[in-house]
């Protein structure tokens, strides 16, 4: 039996965390389509802040692939481009085991910045968004994070005080964030590590997932 932690649930990051994720592809893509380098392409999307347009919902999918096509002088139909943009998640080997054990001790909710075009895809193709009970995802909230906003309105919607709340994210200063709202932290790595953290703390797992984790060490 689990012995009692200090924490009744778990908001965990879907991107890096949960699957991965690798835009290298769907930029080479866009580079290839606008005749421009792949640093070009990243520098548009990314660094100019549309991203963060689009993840916090201030723009549709719609604004979103004309703004891309308009800036980058491309033109791919918007069907074209959503699946194109949607094809950068892969599995995160061990995760899926690791998320089916601890929901059987806490309510898990996934906490993300995405957006219309990607999470919908997420939904229908990877299993794994079946383990949690509820989803927190920015361009709903209306913030990113690490934005204190993200997180207070991720709380309250959950229905747990922060110090009820084990925050896990791949990304240290978004995990700081969260702790500065009162969540406890945990720096993800790796499924396996992450399995050896629970398990350091009384959670028992199943032979098959310590094998899986020790494959993929």
């Amino acid at each position: 039996m689990t012995r009692r932690l200090p924490f009744k649930c778990i908001f965990c990051d879907l991107g890096g965390v949960c699957i991965t994720v690798d835009p290298g592809p769907a930029i080479k893509d866009l580079a290839f389509m606008s005749r421009r380098s792949e640093d070009e392409v990243s520098d548009v999307i990314f660094k100019s802040g549309l991203i963060d347009r689009f993840e916090r919902g201030e723009i549709d999918a719609r604004r979103f692939h004309a703004l891309v096509r308009r800036k980058l002088s491309i033109h791919p139909t918007f069907a074209r481009f959503k699946t194109l943009w949607s094809g950068i998640f892969g599995p995160s080997y061990g995760m899926d085991d690791i998320l089916a054990r601890l929901k059987l001790d806490w309510k898990l909710f996934v906490v993300s910045n995405t957006n219309e075009i990607h999470f919908p895809f997420i939904a229908l193709t990877n299993p794994i968004v079946r383990h949690f009970s509820g989803f927190f995802l920015s361009y709903q909230l209306g913030h990113i994070k690490p934005e204190s906003e993200f997180f207070v309105k991720a709380i309250d919607q959950s229905g747990f005080a922060p110090h009820e709340i084990l925050y896990i994210d791949d990304r240290p200063d978004f995990v700081a964030a969260g702790e500065a709202q009162g969540l406890q932290g945990l720096v993800f790595t790796e499924p396996w590590a992450l399995q050896e953290w629970f398990m350091d703390q009384g959670v028992e797992f199943s032979l098959r997932t310590k094998r899986r984790s020790k494959a993929k060490r």
